[in-house]
């Protein structure tokens, strides 16, 4: 580009700088205009951090795959934030500290934002008094906490109630059970049955020992009456091995109902403990309570100012120059049309 085109250019520009300096000017006073008329708005923030969020699942079986820490500390914000800037937070919070407020206006104050080269998040909330502003951001990060862990603890509250209702049942069934146990103890007369037979089989031995003693001895009488016990004890054992087949399923179903009421109460314990961990929602860190403003915040930045006064210094000298280009065609169109007439009185 030549210093005749360059002169060229600022010919244009110098024309026209009542139009750029008019829209810079207009621009640039607008939106300090704004600035200084805007009534002053407060905001406060708290800042949070997300851990890795305990297991909701009781698992009454093995053979599960669980999700990776980071995977978990992702999804967990994800659905606490969606949590946090949902509508019904929002009504809840404007009810509970009784504001003048909808519901609707507060949900439209909220913002949510990462910090750079870090963990937090920044959870902010304006209001045009500076107290307010930093009640309703502790009250919605409050409210969003005990709502969030209502959600992530339903999982584990509904488990907590099917293991309740199966310890019911299987209860029951042992009640039952150790009843039958007894009545069949009570009506053949027996204890533990392994070790009343044990004994039987002990004492039939004696028994034998002592018969044939008394043969061996010349007392027939007596070895005669040890025959008759050995019959009767031998007798007994038999029902007693009869019996053994019904007392070993009794014995059966008891050990396996109470295994099982066992494993079922170790569960709700489980269950009762990880509920109460994840209503407390002690994986979501809250830094401390949001102070109170002492400044409003700005309604226009002033890099915004600057901004918007470069942009229309552009749209200015663009327009000059469009200006020029139009009011050049129009001229030489003019020219065009007296230049004709001229030349048809000369043919």
């Amino acid at each position: 580009m030549s210093l005749e085109d360059i002169l060229i250019y600022w010919r244009v520009v110098w024309k026209r700088i009542w139009l750029i300096g008019l829209l810079v000017g207009s621009t640039i006073g607008t939106m300090l205009l704004m600035m200084y008329t805007a009534e002053p708005v407060y905001v406060a923030s708290v800042r949070f951090q997300v851990r890795t969020p305990p297991s909701s699942d009781v698992t009454l079986y093995s053979g599960f795959r669980a999700p990776s820490a980071q995977e978990e500390i992702a999804y967990t914000r994800a659905e606490f934030i969606d949590v946090l800037t949902s509508l019904a937070v929002a009504w809840d919070v404007v009810e509970q500290l009784g504001v003048d407020l909808q519901g609707e206006e507060l949900h439209e104050r909220i913002t949510v934002e990462d910090i750079a080269n870090s963990t937090l998040t920044k959870v902010s909330v304006s209001a045009d008094d500076p107290q307010l502003a930093a009640d309703l951001v502790n009250k919605l990060i409050e409210v969003a906490l005990q709502r969030y862990g209502q959600i992530r603890a339903q999982p584990t509250t509904m488990a907590r109630q099917f293991i309740q209702q199966q310890l019911e049942v299987v209860g029951k069934d042992l009640d039952q059970a150790e009843q039958d146990l007894v009545m069949f103890q009570v009506e053949h007369k027996i204890g533990v049955l392994d070790t009343l037979i044990s004994s039987q089989q002990s004492l039939i031995r004696s028994l034998n020992l002592e018969r044939d003693q008394a043969m061996a001895e010349g007392r027939t009488e007596a070895a005669a009456a040890y025959d008759r016990l050995i019959a009767q004890r031998e007798a007994e054992l038999q029902e007693q091995i009869r019996l053994s087949t019904t007392y070993s399923d009794l014995v059966r179903r008891v050990n396996q109902l109470q295994a099982t009421y066992n494993l079922l109460l170790e569960k709700e314990t489980e269950a009762t403990l990880k509920e109460n961990e994840i209503l407390s929602v002690s994986f979501i860190q809250v830094t401390g309570e949001a102070r109170v403003p002492t400044k409003p915040k700005p309604p226009i930045r002033w890099s915004i100012v600057a901004l918007g006064g470069v942009v229309s210094l552009i749209t200015g000298v663009m327009g000059a120059f469009i200006w020029e280009y139009v009011e050049r065609n129009r001229q030489e169109g003019a020219m065009n049309v007296s230049v004709k007439p001229m030349v048809l009185e000369n043919q």
